[in-house]
């Protein structure tokens, strides 16, 4: 190319009319954040110390990968560091010509580019334009805004921004300063709730697995609101999952801790429309949890948008954990129950109201010598899954059938000092579940739980855990107790050890 005759003119069809501007040339400059694409004569066509350029979105494009809040960017790897636009996003440009040069006047554009390494202006489709008339000479700094309102058919683009600067009367620009690159990301869909349990009408705070009728319970979805428009079919998944710990899922990260928790059931949910995104329900049978009380039930959803090219949006909403109780074994044996029933329904309403006092202050009694006795009652022995490991030992050592359960722990504990360890061995090495819960007895004699954590024994038949208690943790005499239960396959039952531990 002669330069001496200037560069060459093209000519290329744009969203908005043809457009004619200057070859770009083959060095490219960085002035400010701005990628100078033109012979290298002119790279101080522009005050470096003052000229920028930006593009922003308002409010800011999140992708944090939260739950209950936006979902993972999973574009193309060169995508995946480049700053976001979505929605109302502005480009900004702040200038001032180079010392000695006049404009006659600036165009800006936003364009939008094949990928993220293009800076050949020719190779882009302008999407959005506004012109500031000169001149503008060096005495001059300039700013102003063109704004553009992007939709979900955005996805998965490149967008730039672009000074073009006209001088020396030149119906085409001579020179082309081109922004970096922006990737258009969907404007995330958002849960409206968390899923919560009812039976019936009623929200609940339980899954009673003894229930009488196995189609009350169910999750309800809240459903999803700032859908992108789009026209891939979202899927939509919702998992149940059994866990050890009540504070499995309460995290808001998209990832979250699985450890100790178990997939029970997986459903796909209408979303063949926005409006089908909207509150829904899952139902399950609580019967079908028998084997699972003392542990939690929860439910996580994710909506998936997975078919576009350039990628897909995925979020989470994870549903608060709820304990799984076996009413029926807390009480009484079924025959008593349905011998009972039977003699109230033959009772005058003022008989039944005496027998129903009668048996809460048997039952309060009973508890209360179970106590006594050093027996775990109520949520205590639901996370030990008391039935299934008796107590064989007091004195934080059992047997039963051959399987010895030996557990080390301080007998002391400072309240608000660092973590110490609680340690349950196994005699032989058998793998299995340990429920480590720590009690306390109020004055009037019921038992509750201060806490507890679930484990699962090692190659060496060990489960380790740490615990550091609070300042405002009240003081006294607390009764640890750590039940094991094998796995199946060893054929062997388990059995739960209690020791005291003091709270200083």
């Amino acid at each position: 190319m002669n330069r001496g005759e200037g560069p060459p003119v093209r000519r290329w069809n744009m969203g908005r009319g043809s457009i004619e501007a200057a070859a770009v040339g083959s060095t490219v400059a960085l002035v400010a954040g701005l990628l100078v694409a033109a012979p290298a004569a002119n790279a101080d066509l522009l005050d470096s110390a003052v000229s920028s350029q930006v593009m922003f979105s308002t409010p800011p494009v999140e992708d944090e990968q939260r739950a209950l809040s936006t979902g993972a960017r999973q574009g193309r790897v060169v995508h995946q560091t480049l700053p976001m636009l979505t929605g109302f996003s502005t480009y900004r440009t702040t200038f001032r010509p180079g010392a000695g040069f006049t404009y006659d006047k600036v165009g800006m554009q936003i364009l939008a580019c094949p990928n993220a390494t293009t800076i050949t202006v020719s190779e882009c489709r302008e999407v959005e334009r506004k012109e500031l008339p000169g001149p503008l000479n060096s005495n001059i700094i300039r700013s102003d805004d063109l704004n553009i309102e992007l939709d979900d058919a955005d996805y998965g683009r490149v967008y730039r921004g672009n000074l073009q600067i006209y001088r020396n009367g030149s119906p085409t620009p001579s020179l082309n300063v081109v922004s970096q690159p922006y990737y258009i990301v969907m404007q995330q869909p958002q849960a409206e709730g968390r899923p919560t349990l009812l039976s019936g009408i009623q929200n609940v705070a339980e899954v009673d697995v003894s229930s009488s009728d196995p189609a009350s319970y169910f999750f309800q979805s809240r459903g999803w609101g700032q859908l992108p428009v789009t026209n891939d079919v979202p899927t939509r998944i919702a998992t149940l999952w059994v866990c050890d710990s009540a504070n499995a899922g309460q995290v808001e990260t998209f990832e979250w801790n699985t450890d100790g928790c178990e997939a029970l059931s997986e459903t796909q949910l209408a979303s063949a429309s926005p409006a089908q995104l909207r509150s829904t329900t899952v139902s399950f049978n609580p019967q079908r949890l028998a084997d699972q009380t003392g542990r939690y039930l929860m439910m996580e959803e994710k909506l998936t948008y997975s078919s576009l090219v350039a990628g897909g949006v995925t979020v989470a909403v994870r549903s608060a954990t709820y304990p799984i109780i076996d009413v029926s074994a807390l009480t009484q044996s079924p025959q008593n129950n349905n011998q009972q029933a039977g003699q109230q329904q033959q009772a005058t309403p003022q008989q039944s109201n005496q027998q129903a006092g009668q048996q809460q202050a048997a039952a309060q009694q009973g508890n209360q010598q179970a106590v006594a006795a050093g027996v775990p009652t109520g949520a205590a022995a639901l996370r030990l899954r008391y039935p299934q490991a008796p107590l064989a030992g007091v004195n934080g050592t059992g047997v039963i059938d051959g399987t010895v359960l030996t557990v080390k722990s301080p007998s002391v504990q400072k309240r608000g000092k660092k973590k110490k360890t609680y340690r349950a061995i196994v005699d032989p090495r058998y793998r299995g579940r340990v429920a480590f819960v720590l009690t306390r007895t109020t004055p009037k004699g019921k038992m509750i739980v201060a806490k507890s954590k679930v484990k699962g024994t090692g190659k060496n038949g060990k489960a380790k855990i740490r615990w550091k208690f609070a300042k405002k943790k009240p003081k006294g005499i607390y009764t640890l107790y750590v039940s094991f239960i094998p796995k199946a396959r060893y054929g062997k039952p388990g059995l739960s050890v209690s020791k005291p531990i003091s709270l200083r």
